[in-house]
């Protein structure tokens, strides 16, 4: 019987507001626009990139140039999370180590493309890990990705951890 366990990312395996927060502010510095706080960063995380543009430009930019400001910021983001990596929780790795001698663990997030292996290699947990899917891989809902990594996986018993209702 192959069993798996499939994780969320911001929230339940690290910290990341603060250097993602960093790497926004130099894109929105070089475009001459406001910068964002660690709080404001921290309330659209988890949200896939295209209602994050929405709920932080909604009344600044038109949806065109939403798009493009993300791309930007994500882009960027993904590059110096490799060099500041955010903060796994405390016993995070021991936790990998262990569960990875019974289980084959994966991660699934609203993130865009990029984001979990700048995860996986800036802390060098990827070794625990037997795969990965990302809302900016596919354009899919997280519950469609919880659905497609067990079937593509074939887990015969899964379980999802998060920690917002939206994960639920």
């Amino acid at each position: 019987m192959k069993q798996g366990i499939i994780f969320d990312i911001d929230g339940t395996i690290w910290d990341s507001s603060l250097p993602v927060t960093q790497s926004w502010n130099e894109v929105f510095s070089s475009m001459g626009l406001r910068k964002i706080t660690v709080e404001e960063m921290k309330s659209v995380m988890g949200l896939d990139m295209d209602a994050i543009g929405k709920k932080i430009f909604s009344n600044t930019l038109p949806l065109d140039k939403q798009k493009e400001v993300m791309q930007l910021c994500t882009k960027h983001e993904n590059e110096y999370l490799l060099q500041h990596p955010g903060s796994l929780f405390p016993g995070t790795v021991e936790a990998f180590e262990k569960l990875s001698n019974r289980y084959f663990l994966y991660i699934v997030t609203n993130a865009q493309s990029g984001y979990v292996e700048s995860l996986l290699e800036g802390t060098g947990i990827g070794k625990y890990f037997s795969g990965h899917l990302a809302w900016g891989d596919n354009g899919y809902s997280k519950a469609d990705n919880i659905k497609k990594t067990i079937i593509d996986n074939q887990l015969d018993q899964s379980f999802y951890i998060g920690d917002t209702p939206l994960d639920e």
